[in-house]
């Protein structure tokens, strides 16, 4: 059994400059967390199933887009012919 886990993290932000004020805007950009865990298991020579999740996250920085989140899971069956 293996097990495997991917994390990512993001952090894109895109600020303007302006000659008359202190501090900068931020015009674009965006928080994004990755996490993806993957199971393999050999069941005997001839089969191997993989159990997979993904699931990512975007949280932006102005309110010109929204909140993002998407999951996936499942699985696969290999049959491996000799």
């Amino acid at each position: 059994m293996d097990f495997k886990l991917d994390v990512a993290l993001r952090d894109n932000k895109t600020v303007i400059y302006r000659a008359d004020v202190q501090e900068a805007e931020v015009s674009s950009g965006a928080k994004n967390v990755t996490f993806r865990p993957t199971i393999d298991y050999v069941i005997n020579q001839k089969f191997n199933i993989k159990l997979f999740y993904d699931s990512n996250i975007t949280k932006p920085y102005t309110s010109q887009t929204f909140n993002t989140s998407f999951s996936n899971f499942g699985f696969s069956l290999r049959f491996i012919f000799n």
